[in-house]
């Protein structure tokens, strides 16, 4: 049962994750008609800094766990 609560826990973290990256592109689109990449961008740049962190090369990464 605890494996069930974890993955409803972990399910409901990424569905909320989701439900503020989606507002963020509709209250942008909402307000001044435009669509904006920036929020790709940003998404982007930021798994690409949780990757380089998390993996242990030897001409960089911190191999965070």
């Amino acid at each position: 049962m605890t494996e069930l609560a974890s993955l409803v826990l972990a399910g409901a973290v990424a569905g909320g994750l989701y439900a503020i990256l989606a507002s963020g592109l509709v209250l942008t689109y909402q307000t001044s008609g435009v669509f904006n990449v920036g929020h790709g961008a940003i998404a982007f740049t930021s798994a690409l800094a949780y990757y380089l962190l998390h993996q242990p090369t030897e001409d960089g990464g911190l191999g965070l766990p």
